[in-house]
């Protein structure tokens, strides 16, 4: 088996007709017909139904197609990285805001394919981290609801005017970000352009499992509003999004530690009768056999992570890179899906 008889076949699948794909494919009529012909003899099954001069899939052919996508984008990925993975050099300056599995199973795929790249990452999750914003190409934050425009995390915000964008690929219209802190103030630069959304991730209410609340799957937020919070420090990026999510269901929380390290807040719920609200896929919560992570009835309770570049700075091979990595990930990943 190979790429091409993949792609004669999602061609045949996409006109739904032999003869006109292999027009589409500039090959003789035969020459498809016996090419899925070898296909269909490797694999030991029928991908097509022939009826007359119809051809429908399979049940098994309907299987394969659904993989042939994964399988073909796979493929360009490793084409991609062979061709250009070791003449891409470089540094690229990527400022994460948010903690998550796949950013960081992201991030280092990325590293790994791109050997002389040389990726500096740093932490911002308060607005007044000494980070060098405009030495950084990339930031990765969340918002709350898909809404760009407020509670982002930190730095950037709502998307607003077009603005042209240069890079080695040539000139790109993309969308400028006004930027808003917390209580909806305007911050004044507004250098970092949205790319995409990344991710959309639900919190958690995370208590002790000895706890009555832990015996349910699925909770109100509203049921812990008796329960002694633990929140974040005053300005850490998400503590806003966590006291409004707590307003909109009608109750203010009750602090009893404030902390940047959801290990201290995981440590403090294993040891006592407190809760936190703590994104789902978030590192470390394994590791606390003391803890359970209840659902959320309220699916708006979540936080988009999304990746921002800077437009005042010259885009490099390695953010060429980064950024074409991450789109071909979301692509594969949607894929799967």
């Amino acid at each position: 088996m190979n790429t091409t008889q993949i792609e004669y076949f999602r061609k045949i699948v996409e006109v739904g007709n032999m003869t006109k794909a292999a027009a589409e494919l500039h090959v003789s009529q035969p020459s498809l017909s016996r090419m899925i012909k070898m296909l269909e003899d490797e694999l030991d099954t029928k991908l097509f139904n022939r009826i007359g001069r119809e051809i429908v899939l399979s049940r098994a052919g309907k299987a394969f197609y659904e993989t042939c996508g994964q399988f073909l984008a796979q493929v360009g990925m490793i084409r991609l990285a062979a061709r250009i993975n070791a003449d891409t050099e470089g540094t690229l300056t990527l400022v994460t805001c948010i903690e998550n599995m796949f950013i960081s199973r992201m991030i280092s795929e990325f590293s790994l394919l791109y050997p002389r790249i040389l990726l500096r990452e740093e932490t911002s999750y308060a607005y007044d981290n000494a980070v060098n914003w405009k030495d950084c190409d990339f930031v990765i934050r969340a918002t709350s609801n898909n809404d760009l425009s407020r509670y982002s995390d930190g730095y950037v915000g709502k998307q607003g005017e077009s603005v042209s964008f240069e890079s080695d690929g040539g000139e790109r219209d993309l969308t400028r970000v006004e930027q808003y802190d917390d209580d909806g103030n305007h911050l004044g630069n507004s250098a970092f352009v949205y790319l995409t959304s990344i991710l959309e991730e639900p919190y958690t209410l995370v208590v002790n499992k000895d706890m009555k609340i832990a015996s349910k799957e699925i909770v109100t937020l509203e049921e812990a509003k008796d329960i002694p919070f633990i929140l974040p420090t005053a300005g850490h990026s998400h503590r806003a999004r966590i006291l409004e999510y707590c307003k909109k269901h009608g109750f203010e929380p009750k602090c009893r530690i404030e902390t940047t390290h959801y290990s201290i807040a995981l440590e403090m719920i294993s040891r006592s009768e407190c809760a936190a609200l703590i994104p789902r896929d978030a590192p470390g919560t394994a590791g606390f056999s003391q803890i359970r992570m209840l659902t959320l009835d309220d699916t708006e309770i979540n936080r988009v992570i999304n990746l921002y570049q800077n437009s005042s700075k010259e885009e490099t091979d390695a953010a060429v890179a980064f950024r074409d990595f991450i789109m071909s990930e979301l692509e594969l990943r949607d894929m799967v899906n």
